[in-house]
């Protein structure tokens, strides 16, 4: 049988460091377990919805409760969130080369020209 699973239910204030607010009632996000924190809590709703920008999250009527997760963007259950171990399935692989003027960088396309644009000489 596998562990519970646990979700947070709660209203929240953001405020935003450039200004202005966002209020929300009623909002869940899956979380790790019933000991996790508000704070972590209030991290889980920023990254859930990507906010930037983030001056302070504030809290009421929070209540933690066992509830299959959702798969929350961000949270314990969403796998794009993972750590990838070296020697996996995924690897970073570098595509990046050098331009140099007139080549080939895509057929159909003229070669770049590489120029110099600011200059102290003359």
């Amino acid at each position: 049988m596998s562990p519970s699973q646990f979700r947070a239910e709660f209203d929240a204030t953001v405020v935003f460091s450039n200004g202005g607010y966002l209020q929300t009632e009623g909002f869940r996000v899956d979380v790790p377990g019933p000991d996790t924190s508000e704070q972590e809590v209030a991290e889980f709703f920023v990254k859930s919805l990507n906010l930037l920008m983030v001056d302070r999250v504030d809290l009421d009527r929070l209540r933690l409760f066992s509830e299959p997760h959702k798969g929350t963007h961000g949270g314990p259950s969403d796998p794009t969130d993972r750590i990838v171990p070296v020697g996996s399935a995924r690897t970073w692989v570098d595509l990046s080369h050098v331009i140099v003027a007139g080549m080939t960088t895509y057929p159909g396309l003229p070669g770049p020209e590489i120029v110099p644009h600011l200059t102290t000489c003359p």
